[in-house]
């Protein structure tokens, strides 16, 4: 019987990152074919989240997700941007942008692979 796993990602999120490496070691230790499903950045799902939300949220997000991340050993930081650091207050209509050189640093030529590998999966 084959595992399979359902990987809920989405690329603003710190926590689907820091998921990566433990997918990486469930898909190498038990075979298990991993289902990619793509999810939209909190504000999309949920328009005017961020102006409703506790003001502490996001800083609770980063000191959060940087905890997890120490604890797992996996390298992390927030990348700062031009304007203070803060993401921009709404989506575009160009969409998020992914840029190897913010959060995902190493790991985005990891997640690339498992990408490459869902796809010739499928194929």
């Amino acid at each position: 019987m084959t595992l399979s796993v359902d990987l809920f990602f989405s690329f603003r999120s710190p926590y689907s990152y820091l998921a990566l490496p433990k997918t990486l070691k469930l898909v190498a230790d038990h075979d298990a074919t991993v289902n990619l499903r793509p999810v939209y950045p909190l504000a999309v799902r949920v328009p005017g989240f961020f102006k409703r939300a506790n003001p502490q949220f996001a800083r609770y997000v980063v000191l959060d997700s940087s905890r997890v991340a120490k604890h797992e050993n996996i390298p992390f930081r927030f990348h700062r941007v031009a304007g203070g650091g803060r993401p921009p207050p709404a989506p575009t209509e160009r969409g998020v942008r992914i840029s190897r050189t913010t959060l995902f640093g190493s790991w985005f030529a990891a997640f690339t692979a498992i990408c490459s590998s869902f796809v010739s999966m499928v194929s």
